[in-house]
């Protein structure tokens, strides 16, 4: 018996051994799994990220594309990350460099102003017996140039030149200036940190349309967006923040860590710029648009408890390859809108492409979800 005790003794050891490794290691994956994501702080001080910036900026320099990309709270208004990455060294094609700050044209996207404008004005125009010539929900989620046109002259008839540009100026795009006005946005910001004061003053957003503004050109602008409107992606984020905030337009706000965390509320700086109907019909389109539009092939790539929803663009005509651009929300699990994500990608392609991807993968390192590429 002492003989047999002796020989089962180093067996015990070894299943001890390795039952201690087994708890080891399930307490460390416990851990991992249970860590606070990388940008929680800076989340719950409603500042900037500094992880999410640098992951940004990696997600696009590993795809050799000049890009940049914004990300916004819906809710505060505040900034949560920016990235801007230059040209590849070895590019053959010269002026590809874009900042956040950049004046660009907004292709696509101005069909959701577009929307926006049909939307707001859709009982009056009930009322006039008009309707809509195509379906606006489904010219957002396919991108049809020329559903849009046909919006764009509709809208027109309907309600005049002049109540559409109020629109645009409410939205957040006035007429450009006749004159040597100041060509940068300085009221943009409502706090901006000292840091970034020479970095993230944008360039003053405008249109050229007008009530004398041919038919043609009229359609095209608001339809395919190359031409007639300078925007930037702050700007861009600024009216997406609206809509997932049930058209409640928040003053943006730039802080790094090292600020105190200011109040969430920013009444003194809300402003209506449409209908809390026309918003939740923009958001249902933009759903739509992840889920069977031009932008599904991103669709599940942040799990079942966060998804996207945007408008793409891809341009301008004489680019090859395209321009790409992705403009939308992050909903959660109760279909909230959390934060808005607008990123734009040099000759990147489709904005379906590499910009919808970059998009989500990087909300997938400010979740603290798996990682992208």
């Amino acid at each position: 018996m002492k003989q047999s005790s002796q020989a089962f003794a180093p067996r015990i050891n070894t299943i001890l051994r390795a039952l201690f490794f087994l708890l080891a290691s399930s307490i460390a994956i416990t851990k991992i799994a249970s860590a606070d994501p990388p940008c929680a702080d800076a989340l719950a001080q409603h500042a900037v990220c500094a992880a999410a910036n640098d992951e940004a900026a990696r997600l696009i320099a590993a795809r050799h594309l000049a890009g940049a990309i914004v990300v916004q709270d819906v809710r505060t208004g505040a900034l949560v990350a920016f990235a801007s990455v230059s040209a590849p060294p070895d590019s053959t094609t010269k002026n590809l460099d874009i900042d956040v700050t950049s004046p660009l044209l907004p292709l696509s996207l101005t069909k959701v102003l577009l929307a926006a404008s049909w939307w707001d004005h859709e009982r009056q125009i009930a009322s006039a017996h008009r309707a809509a010539p195509i379906d606006v929900h489904e010219m957002l989620v396919t991108g049809s140039d020329s559903a849009g046109r046909l919006l764009a002259n509709a809208l027109r008839a309907a309600v005049g030149s002049q109540v559409a540009l109020d629109d645009l100026n409410r939205f957040g795009f006035p007429p450009c200036p006749t004159d040597d006005a100041q060509k940068i946005d300085t009221s943009f910001w409502q706090t901006l940190t000292p840091q970034w004061q020479a970095r993230l003053i944008p360039a003053a957003p405008c249109t050229n349309l007008s009530p004398d503004t041919g038919t043609s050109e009229w359609a095209s602008a608001l339809s395919i967006g190359e031409s007639s409107f300078s925007v930037t992606l702050l700007h861009l984020s600024r009216f997406m923040q609206a809509i997932g905030n049930r058209g409640i337009l928040l003053q943006p706000a730039a802080r790094d860590t090292a600020s105190a965390a200011p109040s969430a509320n920013q009444s003194s700086s809300a402003k209506k710029i449409m209908e809390a109907s026309t918003a939740s019909k923009l958001e249902s389109a933009m759903i739509d648009n992840v889920e069977r539009g031009t932008a599904k092939g991103v669709r599940g790539r942040l799990g079942p408890k966060w998804m996207m929803g945007g408008k793409t663009g891809t341009g301008p005509a004489d680019a090859n390859p395209f321009d790409g651009c992705f403009a939308g929300l992050l909903f959660d699990d109760r279909r909230q809108a959390r934060y808005t994500v607008v990123a734009y990608i040099k000759r990147g392609g489709l904005g379906g492409g590499a910009a919808a991807e970059i998009s989500a993968d990087l909300f997938k390192s400010i979740l603290g979800l798996q990682r992208g590429p």
